[in-house]
């Protein structure tokens, strides 16, 4: 009997098995890969490649997502043919999501604060169950952190699935400008 296939490999693709990537498959171009980037470059200097710059063994291009974004990356292959061969991997641009895991993680705290001052100011019975014992920041805490770890994840989904979408619509651009043919995993 077979496995059934992952939500990874049926609504999203395959994946390289590295947390924040993964691979969209292969570009196979009839032109060298420096005619190839050249090419994109000036497609980006048009404006019709947004985020493009060189690296070391290809490119990269921006891969638009809500409400993080995701780098495509253009890695150049030595396959000893004629014409070039780019291997693509989606990789989360990291910048946005620390800034937003920071800013859940620093709200908590104020919270518990803020919420003990306002249940204590206009609910008579919590003065006397603070008296007897209990802190706000027992019940507050895990109310917060289940509602910020679902937070978390919808955002990490939603990014994953806009950015993907956005990579496919780049990568197909990509293909249709320079002649070449995209074959998937």
């Amino acid at each position: 009997m077979s496995a059934a296939p992952t939500t990874a490999e049926t609504a999203e693709g395959p994946s390289t098995g590295t947390p924040g990537r993964d691979s969209l498959g292969l570009l196979r171009l009839d032109i060298h890969r420096d005619e190839a980037i050249w090419k994109l470059e000036i497609m980006s200097r048009r404006g019709r490649l947004p985020g493009f710059t060189r690296t070391m063994d290809g490119c990269a291009v921006a891969a638009h997502g809500n409400p993080f974004d995701k780098i495509l990356f253009l890695r150049a292959l030595d396959t000893g043919e004629k014409g070039c061969v780019f291997a693509t991997e989606l990789r989360l641009e990291r910048k946005m999501p620390t800034i937003a895991a920071v800013l859940f993680l620093a709200t908590i705290w104020p919270g518990v604060l803020l919420t003990d001052s306002f249940m204590r100011m206009h609910l008579d019975f919590y003065e006397k169950w603070t008296a007897g014992g209990l802190r706000t920041w027992w019940w507050y805490v895990p109310l917060t952190a289940v509602g910020v770890v679902w937070a978390w994840f919808a955002a990490i989904k939603k990014s994953r699935k806009t950015a993907r979408a956005s990579a496919v619509e780049t990568l197909r651009k990509i293909a249709d400008e320079l002649g070449g043919k995209i074959e998937r995993n």
